[in-house]
């Protein structure tokens, strides 16, 4: 018995020390660094799929599953069926033998293609090389993040691929193609949509092609964004329940880079609907070309809120051929760009053969702007503020316009009426049909303006407050004129029918050459302010300065004009250098060279003066 004593001793001892090495004998959990994601992997089920494969009913990729796609399977896929992704999926298709997702032969009804869960988020999916033929749905992202390469869509009937709760995928070589166009009918708007950006969604996407679709290319919603590059977008139009539109932004912040658009109902909308929400689309070098009724729209849903901030950024817009013979319907365009209750910055910008207005600005304000602007043959003849080039209604807090170039318009470069608030620098009107700057009840303020060969005057005002134009010359315009307003270099009509303290109309540093018939026209206007005026080149059977306003009615009515600072020269037998007819007035400082009958002045107008 004594000798067993020892041996119990050091079996028992042994015990504690085995005890004190196992994990599922101590206290506390076995703490694994990365043992986590190695158990994941461990114990991971792969399924893979070759050859020809028919699904019958949802097929399910469970959390900690992979189904593996090699490349040339073809799955068949009968009405509603969907590949639910929880786990990871990976296809491994090739640009010679892609993975192919079809409707099964016997369907009465589209597939609805693949499905990413929120708890597939980080665990690695990627397809490479995948065709989806005829489905409702291409590939529909909760909350997910796969990498997408070369993935064809043909004929999604609603969305080609459609991301919701914060999807953040990286897609690359994208085609989506005749989305909605095979449909026999349908019942809401949500119907033919390329890729569907929403509810909090940031993509990457390099390189994509959505064609012939019938309600949208690329749609955002709900605080979306992300990133787009090398975008191709053409031939969106058809549908019933939205406008067609190559882009849609609502509520959202993208930024696209290389930007191709043609013949889209609409090339580009950008709406701010939900003051909850931020919009500002950024885009840069985008190029939009037959659109039939709207190349860019930046506006708001409720068009009463004056609360206007930029909610779109463009660099480098070229909009060529809006309702043009390239578009499906031509010459049913409404504008090639609008603003209207929003802001907006756009820089570099061409617009050229339009059928209507080139760029509308409407209930605008300072925070609009535009910055080195071309526009060229675009306005619809007799048409009003259509049948220019550029204009402004209903604005007035003035928006920028620095740099701009109208020509070719079958009206006015530039209409500013109803309140058409603009102020601006450096803006050169030639060629146009109409007058160059055509101001009617509104408020403008420009310095530089250079006007040559439009058909009517070079700037005309008429019933206007607050206007200063300086720096201004009118050359050669007024050629299409069949009135005397119309054939001057500049004319003026009720520019102020009342004298006040405030609200003067003024023309400084201005020279008028070689217009088709009187130099200044001044009709019915006081509170008119012409400051170092000069005038040569006036026609022989016209005279450089005429003034006359009998038309104002005494007691309701009237002013005083004021001419300071002049150097004008005139060559005529039978014509004065200036002409003022019942008009006061004050002159000052003014030079007249020449050989013509001097100054015609009657300033009584009326026994007011």
């Amino acid at each position: 018995m004594v000798r067993r004593q020892p041996l119990i001793a050091g079996i028992f001892l042994c015990l504690l020390l085995f005890m004190s090495l196992s994990p599922m004998a101590n206290s506390k959990p076995f703490e694994q660094t990365d043992s986590e994601t190695e158990n994941y992997v461990s114990a991971r089920s792969t399924t893979t799929w070759s050859g020809t494969v028919d699904l019958t009913s949802n097929y399910y990729v469970d959390i900690q599953d992979e189904l593996l796609i090699t490349s040339c399977t073809n799955v068949t896929m009968s009405s509603g069926v969907r590949i639910v992704v929880d786990g990871r999926i990976t296809i491994q298709g090739t640009s010679t033998c892609p993975v192919v997702l079809s409707s099964s032969a016997t369907s009465t009804n589209d597939h609805e293609g693949i499905q990413f869960n929120a708890s597939s988020n980080g665990r690695g999916s990627i397809i490479n090389h995948l065709h989806i033929e005829d489905s409702i749905f291409g590939l529909t992202l909760w909350s997910s993040d796969p990498v997408l390469n070369n993935v064809t869509i043909f004929n999604p009937d609603r969305v080609g691929i459609d991301m919701f709760d914060s999807s953040t995928p990286v897609i690359r070589d994208l085609h989506v193609e005749q989305a909605g166009r095979l449909l026999p009918s349908y019942t809401d708007w949500r119907f033919g949509i390329g890729l569907s950006v929403g509810s909090g969604s940031t993509p990457v996407v390099e390189r994509a092609y959505f064609t012939d679709h019938l309600t949208c290319g690329v749609n955002f919603w709900g605080g979306s964004g992300g990133i787009f590059r090398d975008i191709v977008i053409d031939n969106i139009s058809g549908a019933l329940y939205a406008w067609p539109t190559g882009v849609w932004v609502g509520d959202s912040v993208p930024l696209f880079e290389d930007l191709r658009i043609d013949k889209s109902d609409n090339g580009i909308v950008v709406r701010h609907i939900d003051d909850s929400e931020n919009t500002r689309g950024v885009f840069r070098d985008v190029f939009i070309t037959n659109s039939m009724k709207r190349g860019v729209l930046m506006d708001k849903s409720d068009t009463n809120n004056i609360t206007n901030y930029e909610t779109a950024d463009f660099t480098n817009l070229s909009v060529l051929g809006t309702g043009s013979a390239g578009a499906k319907t031509p010459n049913i365009a409404l504008y090639a760009i609008e603003v209207n209750a929003t802001g907006a910055w756009l820089e570099n910008v061409l617009v050229d053969d339009a059928s209507s207005v080139g760029v509308h600005l409407k209930r605008v304000d300072s925070s609009t702007t535009f910055r080195n602007l071309t526009i060229k043959n675009a306005g619809t003849a007799g048409q009003g503020p259509k049948s220019a080039g550029l204009a402004i209604t209903n604005s007035y807090f003035a928006a920028h316009l620095e740099g701009v170039e109208i020509s070719g318009s079958p009206g006015p470069a530039l209409w500013s009426s109803s309140g058409g608030a603009v102020q601006g620098s450096d803006w050169y009107f030639h060629n146009n049909s109409e007058h160059g700057l055509y101001i009617d009840s509104a408020t403008v303020v420009v310095d530089g303006l250079d006007t040559n060969d439009n058909g009517y005057s070079g700037a005309y005002v008429y019933d206007s407050r607050y206007v200063t134009l300086t720096n201004v010359t009118s050359e050669n315009d007024g050629s299409l004129g069949t009135t005397l307003l119309e054939s001057a270099g500049l004319s003026f009509k009720k520019s102020n029918d009342l004298e006040t303290t405030s609200g003067d109309v003024t023309c400084r540093i201005c020279e008028v050459l070689s217009s088709s018939g009187h130099g200044v026209y001044v009709e019915d206007s006081v509170d008119l302010w012409l400051e170092n005026l000069t005038v040569s080149d006036i026609g022989s059977s016209f005279t450089p300065v005429y003034i006359d306003n009998g038309g104002l009615t005494t007691g309701s009515q009237g002013g005083r004009f004021h001419m300071l600072g002049a150097n004008i020269q005139h060559e005529s037998t039978t014509e004065y250098a200036v002409y003022i007819e019942q008009a006061a007035g004050r002159l000052d400082d003014v030079s007249i060279d020449g050989n013509h009958s001097g100054i015609f002045w009657d300033a009584n107008h009326n026994g007011a003066y």
